[in-house]
């Protein structure tokens, strides 16, 4: 953990790339993986685990230790056709994505796997 926090203090570290993980075991899917604003367009590999660029946006998570809980939301193109729809299919075989488990990992694009 040391080398990401030396990373970050440099005065030019390498770009930050935003990972999102959905895991939908708990109403009976599986985990996706997916990344925002892949350089390359292509999928990713970060600690073994691959990826997929969608276009993504996420937004609302704030720290404050006052007043209500922050709402973030997340929100996800449905317009990935080259990937066959990947998003449609998970909705279309899950139903209501309430339950799922969302978690963004921000990275270095320097600790990538392929890097």
């Amino acid at each position: 953990m040391t080398e990401h926090f030396s990373e970050i203090q440099k005065l030019r570290p390498t770009a930050v790339i935003a990972l999102f993980s959905i895991d939908c075991s708990p109403i009976g899917g599986s985990v996706f993986r997916f990344v925002k604003d892949s350089e390359s367009g292509a999928p990713v590999v970060y600690q073994g685990l691959t990826y997929t660029p969608v276009d993504i946006e996420f937004e609302g998570l704030e720290t404050s230790g006052q007043g209500a809980l922050p709402t973030p939301k997340l929100t996800v193109s449905n317009s990935d056709a080259e990937q066959g729809g990947i998003i449609q299919a998970i909705i279309n075989g899950l139903g209501d994505l309430n339950g799922c488990i969302v978690t963004r990992i921000r990275v270095n694009s320097r600790f990538l796997d392929s890097q």
